[in-house]
């Protein structure tokens, strides 16, 4: 089974758990919805997490560190 942690909507596809950070790219909105879908896809016991990486600017570069953390590089 695979997850996506989305930043920008993509098409549907049912074998694909999708989590949207933010579906209108607020970083704010992103960045309080980050932790709890980071929980929510390791608890569907996935066999891979795909991350779309988010814009490197203001909270960006935030969200984009605790990914980084999270993916342990």
């Amino acid at each position: 089974a695979t997850g996506f942690l989305s930043w920008k909507t993509v098409p549907e596809d049912p074998s694909v758990s999708v989590f949207y950070l933010s579906k209108s790219q607020d970083f704010k909105e992103a960045a309080a919805n980050l932790f709890q879908f980071l929980h929510l896809l390791d608890q569907l016991k996935l066999d891979i997490i795909y991350v779309e990486p988010v814009p490197m600017v203001g909270l960006g570069k935030a969200i984009m560190d605790r990914l980084q953390r999270a993916a342990g590089k």
